[in-house]
């Protein structure tokens, strides 16, 4: 299935009382937080590209900068897409299908 739309099971509902700005922040500091643990994993690989640049000549930094970047591209866009978002059921199931590798 290569539908956008979240998946909502049967019978699921927003929870009374369900504060949609409130779950929105939520959603997006799970993102930030995804972001920052892919950057920061990226560490060892600044380390051994420096290394090599150094050794020999390359400039594979960029490469891992460009990652790095990426990364940051991605939580950006994913961030816009929940504040895109307006249907309360709809921010409600987000967290159930917010995907930082699609």
């Amino acid at each position: 299935d290569n539908s956008s739309t979240p998946f909502t099971a049967p019978g699921v509902s927003v929870p009374e009382g369900f504060d949609q700005a409130a779950w929105r922040e939520h959603l997006k500091r799970n993102v930030k937080a995804e972001a920052r643990r892919r950057i920061e994993d990226l560490a060892w690989k600044i380390e051994k590209a420096t290394e090599q640049d150094a050794l020999n000549g390359t400039t594979t930094l960029n490469d891992v900068y460009a990652e790095r970047e990426a990364i940051r591209a991605k939580s950006n866009a994913i961030e816009a897409d929940i504040d895109a978002e307006t249907d309360d059921l709809t921010v409600f199931t987000m967290g159930t299908v917010v995907k930082f590798d699609e």
